[in-house]
């Protein structure tokens, strides 16, 4: 302290100036820094937030239906966004759905989501958020994003606010030093003019004039004449020096504040760049979506943006729909109920809306929709507009069409038919039934056949039931037709009375995709009268004649009503094939453009789009040949199901080597041991089976590709009589826990990365064999390869 007051005066006037300029200029920077640290924070938490809002409207129908690959691949598209470094998607139970990992890191990943929010680590942003669909949590997501880029700008403002305050520190040095010589050098002439007049003793001697300050108050001591003007000099020179001060304070409070400005702005001006880059993509986005109309409404239901995807459902051009009400897209009956406010209403009420029905088109005609509205929000929480994803569905609305149009045609039929379940409840009964039984539909379906059609109580002989329920359940056990003796099986009236009647029934199994009975066909003749006719045909000759030419022309009758359902069944079958032909082509169309453009953007702009834009060409080119080899799949696997069925002797060794020398004239490098037995003769359509055996062997030589030593082997087997044929391989196998999947159509036991498929070409052999009155199954275990059995009639 002392030495602080011995100080000479223009040294302290130099360092209070330095000290409180320096003081200030830390004081705005630290302010500022800790500004846009937390403003920082606050944007990388929004963005993460919308990021991970994105990604689960995305994963909804992967969640939905359990499709883990899909969950991957939306997961992928973090690529774009390197910051973050890891994600994972779980169920509503917790389970780990889909995980997304930075190359090169290794960042640990919960087992379980945690309490929806986010926190800071000390390098980690780390952020659990809910998946909805219809308000409803069907999951979680989670992503940790890394603090690199707000490490680097705060280290950006450190670096400037570094060099502010030293170039600051050299301006008030430069200002102190000449604020200092102001200051002291007057009181040093004084003090000069006091030590000549002490050793001079000279008091006439007089001080000049430096100002009107304090020290002209020193001078009047000296000069008692000239202390009023000293003392006016002291003040204005102590205003002028109080103004300039404030000046330079305001000046270099300005000038740090300007400085600020300049760089709020640049970061302004970076971030709405990257805004409109990001719009710019998600509009591309938008507008690559051809089957889903998607535009955007404002608060008072008019137009605001409009995707290709619009354009081609609804027939308007971007530039004469936009500012149009919604309401136009609607029926003028749905118009005059009110049910495009309606559906606004619901989406502010509920968050969205969603509606099936007829939508106009610009050209008049109408279409059937699925429509969803959701409210958008701004940061207050107030509706600021609404989002509308439109998808035709008309085809869908077609094919339910088509199906009942089939049931009614199956209850049309003449015959007198039963559709059980193995449970032996009753699906669905045909008109005849119920008519011949005296009963509705509404009573016996969904009902036991037992519960619905009872013993006679009053006769103690009554076995119809016992008798029913032993031929139904050889069927479940033996997987075939049981056609019973005529039976004795009472029916009871309206009126409860039970009547005598006598069947003849037949019980047949329907197979489905992995040849497990799904249904029990009960098909019944009614033959009352002839019994009754033939317990007493020794009464009247002539009546029984004349019953039995009535008996022959309702039997006529009767196969007319077969032929003429028949007929219509081809027709059916007709507009069937008609429109697997019209879903080919439509389907068929934009896959060739996707594919096509881009293989061109790959061609073009490849050098343009970096790494990772061609490898999400590559995976969508990829994805529309999957898609197209998939319709080729679908079209075989129903023309297999309804082609007409050409039985001839076949050899099926001759077959089998032509396949063979197929597969290794594809893949020569390989060496595969192959057993084919001679002389293997059959009876069936000789396309059909050629099929068959490309893709049993097929999948053979597919799943040997990874053993060194690979074996496939073709032969057949005699057990008591009954002959089968079989194929073997030593490939990867699979456990047999899952061997019911493997004739369902695209459920696969492999990963497209493994081994390439679309999951329906065993779904086309189960179909093949069966229609050849066969069965096929498989016995295999993991990694020690798989062998198909399969039977012909």
């Amino acid at each position: 302290m002392n030495r602080l007051q011995d100080m000479p005066i223009r040294r302290k006037v130099t360092l209070i100036i330095l000290l409180t300029s320096t003081t200030t200029l830390l004081l705005a920077c630290a302010a500022f820094i800790h500004y846009e640290l937390v403003a920082s924070r606050q944007g990388m938490v929004r963005d993460l937030e919308v990021m991970a809002d994105v990604l689960g409207q995305n994963s909804t129908a992967a969640l939905q239906f359990d499709d883990r690959s899909a969950g991957d691949n939306i997961l992928l598209a973090l690529q774009a966004k390197p910051h973050v470094v890891a994600a994972c998607l779980y169920t509503k139970d917790g389970e780990r759905f889909a995980a997304y990992v930075v190359r090169g890191m290794r960042p640990s990943l919960p087992s379980q989501p945690g309490e929806a929010g986010y926190r800071f680590t000390s390098d980690r942003l780390v952020m659990f958020r809910p998946v909805r669909l219809d308000q409803k949590v069907i999951g979680t997501i989670y992503l940790q994003s890394d603090l690199n880029d707000l490490d680097d700008r705060l280290r950006s403002f450190a670096r400037i606010a570094a060099l502010v305050v030293l170039g600051s520190i050299g301006v008030a040095a430069a200002i102190s030093f000449w604020m200092q010589r102001l200051v002291s050098q007057p009181i040093l002439r004084l003090a000069n003019t006091a030590q000549v007049i002490r050793e001079n003793h000279d008091y006439s001697v007089r001080a000049e004039k430096q100002g009107r300050n304090e020290i002209g108050l020193l001078t009047d001591s000296f000069n008692q004449m000239l202390t009023q003007i000293q003392a006016q000099d002291s003040a204005l020179r102590r205003g002028r020096d109080e103004l300039e001060q404030r000046v330079h304070e305001r000046t270099a409070e300005l000038t740090a504040a300007n400085s600020a400005l300049q760089i709020e702005m640049a970061e302004r001006l970076r971030a709405g760049e990257a805004l409109r880059e990001s719009e710019e993509r998600f509009r591309s986005l938008l507008d690559g979506i051809h089957d889903y109309a998607i535009f955007r409404l404002d608060r008072d239901g008019r137009i605001a943006s409009w995707n290709e995807g619009a354009q081609r459902i609804k027939g308007y051009a971007a530039d004469e729909i936009i500012g149009q009400h919604f309401s136009r897209f609607y029926t003028a009956e749905d118009i005059r109920s009110g049910k495009p406010a309606q559906e606004l209403n619901m989406a502010i009420s509920q968050g969205r809306s969603e509606d099936e029905g007829w939508r106009m088109r610009k050209d008049g005609s109408c279409f059937w929709a699925n429509t969803v509205i959701t409210a958008l929000r701004d940061a207050a929480g107030n509706v600021a507009g609404f989002s509308k994803i439109t998808r035709d569905i008309t085809e869908r609305k077609r094919i339910e069409q088509m199906r009942l149009h089939f049931r009614a045609l199956f209850e049309s039929l003449p015959g007198l038919y039963l559709v059980l379940t193995p449970d032996l409840k009753i699906v669905a009964a045909s008109d005849a039934y119920l008519k011949a039984t005296m009963t509705q539909r509404e009573a016996i379906l969904d009902r036991g056949i037992f519960e619905a059609f009872p013993d006679n109580p009053d006769d103690p002989a009554a076995d119809g039931v016992a008798n029913l329920q032993a031929s139904l359940k050889r069927v479940l056990q033996n997987g075939v037709t049981d056609t019973m003796p005529i039976q004795k099986y009472d029916v009871r009236r309206p009126d409860g009375v039970f009547e005598e009647r006598f069947w003849s029934p037949v019980n047949s199994p329907a197979f489905g995709a992995d040849r497990r009975i799904e249904y029990i066909i009960h098909r019944v003749e009614d033959v009352t009268e002839f019994v009754k006719q033939t317990s007493h045909g020794d009464g009247d000759e002539k009546a029984l004649r004349a019953r039995m030419e009535q008996m022959e022309a309702e039997i006529f009758q009767s196969s007319q009503q077969v032929k003429a359902a028949n007929e219509k069944l081809q027709v059916a079958n007709g507009e069937l094939e008609a429109f697997c032909y019209s879903v080919s082509h439509d389907l068929r169309a934009p896959l060739r453009g996707l594919d096509g453009f881009s293989q061109a953007l790959l061609e073009d702009y490849g050098d343009k789009l970096g790494d990772n834009g061609k490898n999400l060409l590559r995976r969508i080119r990829s994805g529309s040949q999957r898609m197209g080899q998939l319709i080729d799949d679908l079209l075989n696997l129903s023309r297999v199901s309804r082609s007409e069925l050409h039985r001839e002797p076949i050899d099926l060794t001759e077959i089998a080597s032509e396949i063979v020398g197929g597969l290794r004239g594809l893949d020569p490098q390989r060496q595969v041991a192959l057993r084919i037995a001679t002389d293997m003769k059959a009876n069936g359509d000789p396309q059909l089976l050629r099929v068959v055996l490309e893709n049993l062997l097929g999948n053979a030589w597919k799943y040997t590709a990874k053993q060194t030593e690979a074996t496939i082997e073709f032969g057949f087997d005699q057990n008591n009589g009954n002959s089968s044929f079989f194929i073997r391989d030593n490939g990867v196998g699979f456990d047999m826990q899952y061997a019911d999947k493997l004739f369902t159509p695209f459920q696969r036991l492999h990963a497209m990365n493994e081994f390439p498929g679309t999951g329906v070409g065993l779904a086309t052999v189960q179909r093949i064999i069966s229609r050849h009155g066969g069965r096929v199954w498989v016995e295999a275990a993991v990694n020690k390869g798989a062998t198909f059995h399969f039977t012909l009639s």
